[in-house]
């Protein structure tokens, strides 16, 4: 589409009849043309002239969470719902942006109202699912996944989420089933090949999902993070079939990679742990004796860091009647 020849002929109209129409157009132009600075500057012309125009908001938000203005997003998604209430987009909006911002409780509500005023939405399904995961709240996510992948059986999300759930629930084979399935959307995703690995024992160190890992590291353009899953998948891969050197190679060559980008912050522990001790004190605990379900037994699993906390909280919680709470 010829959207700079767009621009200049509606910047002709703006000088015979500045129009609110006319800037909400030139946004959009300049949205299609990745030039983010002037589609901002001609939404907020649309909205000086028009304020209760709700798509411009709308428009105006997305490109504010583009660039990472997640608050200007925020407010931009909540004067459209205030203009449009049943607005299901501005809603799924409005819950991504709780989502990145960790508000779990406000993304929750406001993909619930979203299927409420959609019950279509795949994606809404998909991202509640995977709320409900990060949450660790494993066995509620399912049914999430189930309906937006019956909604769109080609959506990418829906069956990687979904197969990174059932590693934590222990269902493996499943989990490499709709992993693959994932993988065929996305050939090059490899967080998703690193994910398939977790799934099986490999007995060959030139199975095909190695060499596929080798295959995708040539690839000069690789980013850092991916080349992490797939340093950490070889890893995997020659640590079943005993090759121990290669193992140690590649997951040193990941650790490596992971932590020259994330490094440990041991001042940050240390506030994370001051924080935990200062909101959890006794009165804390007393306030919220009275408040237990007395049916419910705490079942506490200590130890040291890496002694196997975690691998033991999974084989407990694939019994029916027990469910993971996370690490406090």
């Amino acid at each position: 589409k010829h959207y700079q020849e767009a621009v200049g002929y509606i910047q002709k109209a703006l000088e015979h009849e500045p129009k609110a129409l006319y800037y909400f157009n030139l946004g959009v132009a300049f949205r299609r043309l990745d030039k983010l600075k002037e589609a901002v500057e001609s939404y907020q012309a649309c909205l000086k002239l028009d304020k209760n125009m709700a798509r411009a908001w709308g428009n105006l938000g997305n490109i504010f969470k583009t660039i990472g203005q997640y608050d200007k997003a925020q407010e931009c998604y909540e004067y459209t719902i205030k203009l449009e209430p049943n607005n299901a987009l501005a809603h799924y909006n409005l819950a991504v942006i709780y989502h990145i911002k960790e508000a779990y409780t406000e993304a929750i509500q406001a993909y619930r109202k979203t299927i409420k005023l959609d019950p279509t939405h795949a994606k809404a399904h998909c991202n509640l699912g995977a709320l409900y995961s990060k949450l660790r709240r494993y066995e509620k996510s399912l049914p999430f996944y189930e309906k937006a992948l019956e909604l769109d059986n080609k959506l990418f999300d829906g069956y990687s989420n979904y197969g990174g759930t059932l590693i934590e629930l222990g269902r493996l084979e499943e989990a490499e089933n709709y992993l693959r399935k994932a993988l065929k959307l996305e050939p090059g995703s490899c967080a998703t090949l690193r994910n398939i690995t977790l799934c099986k024992t490999y007995v060959d160190a030139k199975d095909n999902d190695a060499q596929y890992a080798l295959k995708l590291l040539e690839n000069p353009k690789l980013s850092e993070e991916d080349k992490v899953h797939l340093y950490f998948a070889l890893g995997k891969i020659y640590d079943d079939t005993k090759q121990y050197d290669k193992a140690i190679f590649h997951y040193h060559k990941g650790n490596a990679l992971h932590y020259q980008k994330n490094p440990f912050n041991m001042f940050g522990l240390q506030d994370y742990v001051r924080r935990v001790v200062q909101v959890f004190d006794d009165t804390f605990v007393i306030s919220h004796r009275n408040k237990a379900k007395s049916n419910i037994q705490p079942l506490l699993i200590l130890g040291a860091p890496r002694s196997g906390k975690s691998i033991l909280e999974r084989l407990l919680r694939m019994h029916p009647e027990i469910e993971g709470a996370g690490e406090v």
